[in-house]
């Protein structure tokens, strides 16, 4: 069952200085914890097991007939990451839980590492995948597909499902979306729960290349949260465990090229907003509760989103100012031994209040990796913008193209590529004809002020028409993101 606990904590018991060098500048007012455990995402009864294995006997039996499956002696399978993130600029996409069973006993828990990040069900059921669960808002990185299954390791495809219901919350009895696909060893690779109408238009016999889109992420099938189900097999049907360990008595070597780490700790995601986050009831879409700006003088949210977050890593979160000066810092420990998905938010009243508006930065340093989010700080309704230094500012949209399987976490995240699908088309508002005030005067007073960049941000967001015709600052025909980021640069 997943668990999300939401706590609200008062600052003495959260922040971890070994000095009171450790900490400077202005301190967060308070904090608060959000948990998120995805518990058990899966289960495949006995009945829908034969019933898989029924019509893959029935699909290997053709491609046989057809010879279109490999022949010969080939070395053994080593798999790649099977998720691709497109479409988006987190630093990470997902988490890795709950891994394979290697105790067939009801109530009796061993992955391969000897722990017990696996589960049973009452029904006699033993985990027998890996699940990457998506990480943070996973139902709004699925609705825009922003995670992709790809193949793990070059293959044919064995056989495909697709055209099930993928909005499941609990198990069930129906058969998920899914794609099998069998490599030059014989090796048998499963991707299950994939999005309804997202699977491959490639058919049974096809070939399919490492890193080859095969589908998006879903929750088709017995499944509780959009994951895939990551499970293999051996020539002669018996599971596989692609993790090698102390426990796993299957195979003796990784089947992962690079194997990942059994606690994968890392920073997904930053944020900078009004609020804290709200994770809607499965299966809403979650409310981020972000803003690429803030303005003076308000209130505001730091938040940082981990995966496998363990209490013996120390966080350094630092926020600077658009001169690149330090306004404050912190170190922050977990209180708990370890959490599978968390995020901690950082409160901060009347934030920046006589600061210089302009491009700002909060970074965290976290398990020998640096992350930041930029953002812009805005005079406030009785202010004046005060003149800063000249720092252009990263726009953390716009994204910058890559393909690699497994993205690695660097300083400015990316967004990946993808061959076949596309992300979620830019919102667009209709606009007048050639402006004769200059781009960016959304208010038609002939000037550029903060109330400008207020008014577009809302028209990006659909929030209301545009008043006049020059809220398309770079004159592309759209008013989206790269307005707002043009504007700042024009007003700061």
């Amino acid at each position: 069952m997943r668990r999300r606990r939401f706590e609200t904590c008062l600052i003495a018991f959260l922040f971890v200085c070994a000095a009171s060098a450790q900490s400077s500048g202005v301190e967060p007012a308070q904090s608060g914890l959000g948990e998120y455990d995805p518990g058990a995402l899966d289960e495949i009864s006995d009945a829908q097991r034969a019933e898989i294995e029924a019509l893959l006997r029935q699909s290997g039996a053709s491609l046989e007939r057809r010879g279109l499956l490999p022949r010969g002696a080939a070395p053994p399978v080593r798999f790649g990451w099977p998720l691709l993130q497109v479409g988006a600029t987190d630093y990470g996409y997902h988490g890795t839980s709950p891994f394979v069973d290697h105790d067939s006993r009801y109530m009796f828990i061993l992955d391969y590492q000897c722990g017990q990040r696996s589960y049973d069900l009452p029904t006699g059921y033993n985990h027998k995948g890996t699940d990457i669960f998506l990480w943070p808002f996973a139902w709004n990185k699925m609705d825009a597909e922003e995670v992709h299954v790809v193949a793990a390791a070059p293959g044919v495809i064995f056989a495909k499902f697709d055209g099930n219901f993928d909005r499941n919350c609990a198990f069930n009895s129906q058969l998920w979306n899914a794609v099998y696909l069998q490599h030059a060893d014989g090796t048998m690779s499963w991707y299950g729960h994939l999005k309804k109408g997202t699977v491959t238009g490639k058919d049974a016999g096809d070939t399919v290349a490492e890193g080859e889109y095969l589908g998006a992420v879903g929750s088709s099938g017995s499944s509780t949260a959009p994951h895939l189900h990551f499970e293999v097999h051996a020539p002669n049907g018996d599971l596989l465990d692609p993790f090698a360990g102390d426990c796993n008595q299957w195979n003796a070597e990784s089947l992962w090229r690079t194997q990942p780490p059994y606690y994968d700790s890392a920073i997904n995601h930053l944020a900078v907003g009004p609020a804290p986050p709200i994770l809607s009831p499965c299966p809403n879409p979650d409310k981020p509760n972000e803003s690429d700006f803030v303005s003076r003088g308000s209130t505001v949210y730091f938040t940082t989103y981990y995966r496998d977050q363990l209490g013996t890593l120390t966080a350094e979160h630092a926020i600077y100012d658009a001169n690149g000066q330090l306004y404050s810092s912190w170190m922050h420990m977990s209180p708990v031994p370890h959490y599978v998905a968390s995020y901690w938010y950082f409160q901060f009243n009347d934030f920046a209040a006589g600061a210089p508006t302009g491009t700002w930065r909060y970074q965290v340093i976290f398990n020998g990796e640096t992350y930041h989010r930029d953002f812009a700080l805005l005079a406030g309704d009785a202010d004046t913008p005060t003149p800063t230094s000249t720092r252009t500012p990263t726009d953390t949209r716009i994204p910058t193209a890559s393909a690699t399987p497994r993205p690695t976490r660097t300083k400015t995240p990316t967004r990946a590529s993808s061959p076949t699908r596309t992300s979620t088309p830019t919102r667009t508002v209709a606009t007048g004809p050639t402006p004769t005030p200059h781009p960016g005067d959304t208010s038609c007073d002939a000037r550029l002020s903060a109330a400008d960049l207020v008014e577009l941000y809302r028209l990006i967001g659909g929030v209301v028409a545009p008043t006049c015709n020059t809220a398309d600052v770079d004159r592309n025909g759209v008013v989206d993101e790269r307005d707002l980021a043009a504007l700042v640069a024009a007003l700061f």
